[in-house]
C-alpha cells in the first residue's frame, strides 16, 4: 500500500486511538541523500507513527522521526562497543528507522543498497524489501494486524 493509502487505514483502524501520527515535514526540509525518495515523501505526510501508545506513550513500536534517523541499528541494538563479528552482521551504513519497546527489534535501512531490514541483534539482517510501498504492508501486518489479534482488539 502506498503512503496516503496506511495512514488512512491507520486513522481508520478500529484501534486508531492507539496510535499517534506525526505532523508532517517541513516542505523546505532537504532530502537527506542516505534517505530514498520513497520514505522522504513518507516523512512529508507523517514525520513519524507511535504503534500502541496505550502500552507506553511513545509506542509499543514507533517509526522515528527523520531527525532521530542515522545512527546505526548495530549500536542501537548492541552498544558501541559491539563486537566484530556485529560490525560484520550490522555496517555502520545500515541504520535504524523505528524503535521498540523492547529495544531489541527493529525496520532498518541498509543505505549503500536501499534494502528495508528487520533487524534482532539475534539473527541475521533480513531484507523485507527495497519498496517503502512493500514495507508499509509489511508494517500494517507485523505491528498492527499482529498486535490487534494478540490483544484482541
Amino acid at each position: 500500500m502506498n503512503d496516503q493509502e496506511f495512514l488512512q487505514r491507520l486513522r481508520l483502524d478500529r484501534s486508531a486511538a492507539k496510535h499517534s501520527v506525526g505532523s508532517p515535514l517541513d516542505a523546505a526540509t532537504p532530502r537527506p541523500p542516505s534517505i530514498p525518495e520513497e520514505l522522504f515523501h513518507f516523512y512529508g505526510r507523517a514525520n513519524g507513527v507511535r504503534f500502541w501508545v496505550d502500552a507506553d506513550e511513545n509506542g509499543f513500536f514507533a517509526l522515528l522521526p527523520m531527525e532521530a534517523v542515522g545512527t546505526p541499528v548495530r549500536e542501537v541494538m548492541l552498544g558501541s562497543e559491539s563486537s566484530k563479528e556485529a560490525h560484520r552482521n550490522w555496517p555502520d551504513q545500515i541504520i535504524a528507522l523505528s524503535r521498540h519497546i523492547d529495544g531489541k527489534y527493529f525496520l532498518a535501512l541498509d543505505t549503500r543498497n536501499g534494502r528495508y531490514i528487520e533487524a534482532d541483534p539475534f539473527m541475521d539482517p533480513k531484507t523485507i524489501s527495497r519498496s517503502w510501498t512493500d514495507v508499509l504492508d509489511w508494517i500494517w501486518t507485523h505491528w498492527v494486524e499482529a498486535m490487534r489479534d494478540e490483544e484482541g482488539a
